[in-house]
């Protein structure tokens, strides 16, 4: 190739391909920028908050004034160097949203590729550019702009129609956009979408890139966990099959959370260790990259399992990298939400087994953070934080045991809008909350029972029969003879 336009699609390849295998994130992310730079786009060596801030004001400046109808009817983008700045931005994005050094990085490529768009016109990557930069503005505290940047996408793939195109976009959309709007179900639906696209297209990597998103979605929502590890079993035999080793390490523990709660793995389900992995083999396989979606995505499963079991030794020692890491690796991404009402619950649990106020103030910490996404019209935040409203009104209530119809009440409230959305999984997890407060704090054991019933049965439902056989062990005395 004699000139750098020819070498674009060898580029851009090579970083795709880095990016892909595991622990090549930063070599990936390297080559990407020092491409960029010979195309004029330059970023600094070591980027700070304050090189985000000067570079949103800068864009902010350029969108000022511009109406929604502005924005879609800019010009054709005809620069070839900047379109091929895009096309090497677009093929960053994922390497950087998950290394753990490059979270600035991918703040500036998404304001950047948000400027480049404005100043130059419309490109086959535009609806991608307004899923990222639209996610990047809700993370940073203004979550009003989700719905308008969603509808922007939503019409800029109607008038540039590109499968392709579509299939990214989808996953940017549902990693960091529509669920500051829209429920998980939306998600669920839209990523299962962007992987028919992208397996349809050939783009394989970013049809699995969503499979992943979908996964860990599914989660929380009206499906048998038989149906997920199915599905997980499929996306990770091809995510081996094609090499894309960044994000398997990011489905496997799913696959297994799924196996073990199913009953499928050993007598012990708090352990992730079974058909899909070997917990302490994975952990070390982990240790030595820069992989921090990978690796908070383990700590969070392992203590969402743990915390299903009430295996407080495992959460204790947890607690210090799951809190740690969250803001890090889950800012702005789809999984902060039930990933935050995790923490607040967890720590409500170990305040009352240890007594240690820190447990308590972190409690709160979190109870706060998902009452103000609910305040900001977060459609998925109403269950989560009225549970966590009901398990700090326990607290305050501890002595006096005055306000059991109160506090039961506000269970119900989260047991109903759980049921709304389709989250079976929350739904359990409510009424076994109920349950435990009911007869513990309350006692007050005809009050206790049918939450029980109720528990057990949206577990059956969820086929989560591990569960279901723990609490029939622990509490079958209280069931209905």
């Amino acid at each position: 190739a004699k000139c750098l336009q020819h070498k674009i699609e060898a580029y851009i390849t090579m970083i795709e391909c880095q990016t892909s295998q595991k622990g090549r994130l930063q070599d990936g992310i390297r080559l990407g920028l020092s491409v960029l730079k010979k195309l004029g786009e330059v970023f600094p060596k070591k980027p700070g908050i304050l090189h985000v801030i000067r570079e949103m004001m800068k864009t902010k400046r350029v969108l000022r004034g511009r109406s929604d109808e502005d924005i879609l009817d800019l010009p054709v983008m005809k620069d070839e160097d900047k379109i091929a700045a895009l096309r090497v931005m677009n093929s960053m994005t994922f390497a950087t949203f998950c290394d753990e050094d490059s979270k600035l990085v991918f703040a500036l490529l998404s304001i950047r590729m948000m400027a480049v768009m404005c100043r130059y016109g419309h490109s086959t990557w535009s609806p991608l550019i307004l899923a990222s930069y639209g996610g990047l503005e809700a993370a940073l505290g203004n979550p009003n702009v989700s719905r308008r940047y969603l509808a922007l996408f939503d019409e800029m793939v109607k008038r540039y129609p590109s499968t392709r195109t579509e299939g990214r976009g989808l996953f940017m959309v549902h990693s960091l956009l529509s669920q500051w709007c829209e429920p998980y179900s939306y998600g669920i639906e839209g990523t299962k979408r962007g992987y028919i696209l992208g397996m349809e297209c050939g783009d394989f990597e970013f049809a699995l890139f969503n499979s992943a998103v979908y996964m860990s979605l599914a989660q929380f929502g009206s499906m048998p966990l038989s149906v997920l590890e199915n599905d997980a079993r499929i996306f990770c035999q091809q995510m081996q099959d094609f090499k894309i080793e960044t994000m398997l390490i990011v489905a496997i523990p799913v696959w297994q959370v799924a196996l073990n709660l199913l009953g499928e793995a050993t007598d012990e389900p708090w352990i992730l260790t079974g058909e899909a992995m070997d917990l302490d083999e994975f952990e070390a396989g982990l240790a030595s990259g820069t992989h921090i979606i990978a690796r908070q995505s383990l700590i969070s499963l392992r203590v969402d399992v743990a915390s299903q079991f009430e295996r407080f030794d495992l959460l204790e020692e947890l607690y210090k990298p799951y809190v740690k890491g969250r803001d890090q690796a889950f800012r702005g991404h789809s999984a902060n939400f039930g990933i935050s009402f995790m923490e607040g619950l967890v720590s409500y649990k170990l305040y009352r087994f240890t007594g240690k106020r820190k447990y308590r103030k972190q409690a709160r910490r979190a109870t706060k953070r998902v009452q103000g996404w609910r305040k900001d019209g977060v459609p998925d935040c109403i269950p989560v934080a009225l549970c966590l409203e009901a398990e700090e009104m326990v607290l305050r209530d501890q002595r006096q045991k005055c306000r059991k119809v109160e506090v039961l009440r506000l269970y119900n409230d989260a047991i109903g809008h759980a049921k709304e959305f389709g989250i079976w999984k929350w739904e359990a997890i409510f009424n076994e909350r109920a349950f435990h407060v009911a007869l513990q704090v309350y006692k007050d054991q005809s009050t206790a029972e049918p939450y029980l019933q109720e528990a057990l049965q949206c577990l059956e439902r969820w086929e989560a029969y591990a569960k279901v056989e723990w609490l029939e062990n622990r509490y079958g005395m209280y069931l209905s003879r």
